[in-house]
């Protein structure tokens, strides 16, 4: 009895540590202070101490990525010359991996999460309304907050985010709006909560003036709700294909421009339609092109250069900063950029294998991965990686366990316990 108290108290703890590392990577005001990354780093280390107990085995992708972590430090020492404040401005790369190791080690017990959820969706609730009524008093915020300098802090501090605080949830909503749904049978409080979120979510993006995240969530919802193939490369394809398609209406086809402006009107979705077909029909979106193109080889560049190692231990070698993913293999060569992708998809491709995904489910990973590798061609910081790390496989669980329920039921069968071991990829 006195062990199964313990048990609980350990978990409870536990998941309170998720909790702050998962609100920490969202939230504008604790992405300020290095004490807050400390604080975060903290709880990484403290959830290890209090996991240790439960015998968790590291598999070879974990020891890599300690390896990762281990070649990050590494790089940061010997470009500061040992400066130890600049080394711990790298804490993002090191939480990146405490925290796939962490979302690892959860896999067979994510019911023990499944509470912090509906927090961290009223916590995300609570930034989008604030940065919403601060855009539709100063439409420019949005792109003031990108800069990230003093001068943005203090909205930062009220809550106000940016790019990062929108793209975070980007790259899963297709994920929490399968978990909506599902709600509405399953629990119906989960379910008003989903709904606060979206509606939040809705008002933050149409106003944000951040083209590629309205397009890209425009793209994937069509794909979410008529896209029923299993392909996950096939979503890539269509996604890419979806967007560039989009761009190209909005620049060439009057009709669908005009359709656009009148559904968006009032709104910054209308204003950023005509700057992209401005800067389509001018000299505007050839620069911007050429520019983009100019980092993408840098990138590139850099990775040919230094595939082994990555160029961040020689001057220039750190890509053209213009996509994460080709600046992780500039920085840290074929090693860094092969962990980050197992880092960064590892939870979604083993749903994707799982025999339990299906129907709605299976499109809403589909599309999540589709949505993230769009996502990931731009600049982005590591922050929003931990939303995927453990809100999609908690999100994931619960539909999984609210199906099961809602098939028992119909079957006229009453609903099982559930188990404590549920191993959510193996299932």
């Amino acid at each position: 009895m006195e062990e199964n108290k313990s048990f609980k108290i350990s978990s409870f703890l536990q998941g309170v540590l998720v909790l702050y590392i998962t609100i920490w990577t969202i939230s504008p005001p604790l992405q300020i202070d290095l004490i807050y990354r400390l604080v975060a780093f903290g709880a990484a280390g403290l959830w290890m101490i209090l996991n240790i107990p439960r015998k968790f085995n590291l598999e070879r992708i974990h020891i890599l990525a300690l390896v990762f972590l281990l070649l990050v430090v590494a790089v940061a020492l010997v470009e500061s010359k040992g400066n130890l404040e600049y080394v711990l401005k790298w804490i993002t790369y090191y939480l990146l991996v405490l925290t796939f190791i962490m979302a690892h080690c959860y896999e067979d017990r994510w019911e023990e999460l499944e509470w912090i959820v509906p927090i961290v969706l009223l916590v995300l609730a609570v930034f989008n309304f604030k940065t919403f009524r601060v855009i539709d008093a100063d439409p420019t915020i949005t792109r003031l907050i990108v800069r990230n300098d003093v001068e943005t802090y203090d909205y930062l501090r009220q809550g106000v985010g940016g790019y990062g605080l929108l793209y975070s949830q980007v790259c899963v909503f297709p994920f929490i709006l399968s978990w909506t749904y599902s709600a509405f049978k399953g629990n119906k409080f989960k379910f008003i909560i989903g709904i606060i979120w979206f509606i939040s979510y809705l008002l933050f993006l149409l106003n944000s003036g951040y083209s590629i995240a309205v397009i890209t969530s425009f793209v994937a919802l069509v794909i979410l709700l008529f896209y029923r193939r299993d392909s996950i490369v096939l979503a890539v394809v269509i996604t890419f294909l979806l967007i560039l398609l989009t761009i190209w209406l909005i620049g060439y086809n009057d009709a669908f421009r005009n359709a656009l402006m009148q559904l968006f009107d009032g709104t910054k979705v209308a204003m950023k339609i005509n700057d992209v077909y401005l800067s389509i029909t001018t000299r505007d979106a050839a620069d911007s092109i050429l520019v983009r193109i100019e980092r993408y080889k840098a990138s590139i560049q850099s990775a040919f250069t230094y595939p082994i190692i990555g160029g961040l231990w020689f001057s220039g070698g750190s890509g053209g900063g213009h996509s994460t993913i080709m600046d992780t293999f500039a920085k840290y060569g074929v090693f860094g950029g092969y962990v980050f992708i197992r880092m960064v998809f590892g939870n979604l491709i083993e749903i994707k294998e799982s025999p339990k995904t299906a129907g709605t489910i299976r499109v809403a990973n589909a599309t999540s991965i589709a949505t993230l590798m769009v996502l990931l061609f731009n600049s982005m910081t590591y922050n929003f990686v931990c939303t995927i790390m453990f809100i999609v496989p908690i999100c994931y669980n619960e539909i999984l366990k609210w199906r099961k329920n809602d098939e028992n039921t119909m079957d006229g069968k009453p609903a099982p316990q559930r188990s404590r071991k549920t191993h959510w990829h193996k299932v």
